[in-house]
């Protein structure tokens, strides 16, 4: 995952995380996307948030100790938001 932001949220670039839809959040208000991944020349936004409330594009349950990791994180981020 990749996304100037997405480093204050502990995504890294390379990082596995599960995605299994075929389908991506459109028009999405660039300053609300936390992390995003490239799929060939498409960027798809797979973290994303305003206010309190955040949304992943990707399974974070099942993406093992890095999907747990990231759910602690966003915890953190939101209370300092």
């Amino acid at each position: 995952m990749q996304n100037k932001k997405a480093k204050d949220l502990g995504c890294n670039e390379g990082q596995y995380v599960y995605f299994i839809h075929s389908y991506m959040a459109v028009d999405v208000d660039e300053s609300d996307v936390l992390a995003s991944i490239n799929f060939g020349s498409i960027s798809i936004p797979a973290v994303v948030s305003r206010n309190e409330v955040m949304g992943f594009q990707f399974h974070t349950e099942k993406s093992g100790p890095e999907g747990l990791r990231l759910l602690h994180d966003s915890i953190e981020y939101l209370i300092k938001q």
